[in-house]
């Protein structure tokens, strides 16, 4: 291409434009429309009954509850090698 050579790498462009919605309006207001488009997102029907319609953030604040629950699953390696870098600076692992 001549004239927009990009070579080989990544390009990755982004603009964000950034408002303070307290210049705009009251927050009271802002919550209050926030919520609304929240639920009317929520009552949108699922694609799959296996796959709830969510907003962002909702699968991160689950997995972090089941976490705390629940605890952090790991494999034996990486067990294991938490118990070897543990050790090495003195630190025993749980019984």
């Amino acid at each position: 291409m001549k004239g927009n050579e990009r070579g080989r790498g990544v390009i990755n462009h982004m603009l964000m434009i950034v408002f303070d919605p307290t210049r705009l309006n009251d927050m009271s207001h802002t919550r209050r429309e926030m919520d609304a488009l929240i639920d009317y997102v929520l009552a949108s029907p699922p694609i799959s009954s296996d796959e709830p319609v969510v907003t962002p953030g909702t699968p991160e604040r689950t997995k972090k509850a089941d976490r705390l629950r629940n605890g952090v699953d790991l494999d034996a390696g990486t067990w294991d090698r938490l118990v070897a870098a543990a050790g090495k600076i003195g630190v025993s692992p749980p019984v």
